[in-house]
């Protein structure tokens, strides 16, 4: 029950809004957030030779998070 109603909000939202054609007095703004977790080594990284690609260690420290917005006026360009 709630996937079709899922389904029938996503195709309403696709077929009168993103469809709209560019209209600069009304400007389609996307909008997008994401958590990140912020962390830190615990272990001395090991030195690669110049154009090598450094190993990531599974070890490490959660210092904080961070929020991430963007916001993208897709039609525009």
């Amino acid at each position: 029950m709630q996937a079709d109603k899922s389904a029938r909000l996503i195709l309403v939202c696709e077929n009168s809004v993103y469809m709209r054609p560019y209209n600069a007095k009304r400007l389609m703004v996307c909008i997008d957030e994401k958590s990140k977790e912020l962390r830190s080594e615990v272990r001395k990284p090991i030195r690669m030779p110049v154009g090598k690609e450094k190993p990531q260690d599974s070890a490490y420290k959660r210092e904080n998070t961070a929020n991430l917005f963007m916001s993208v006026e897709t039609l525009g360009g």
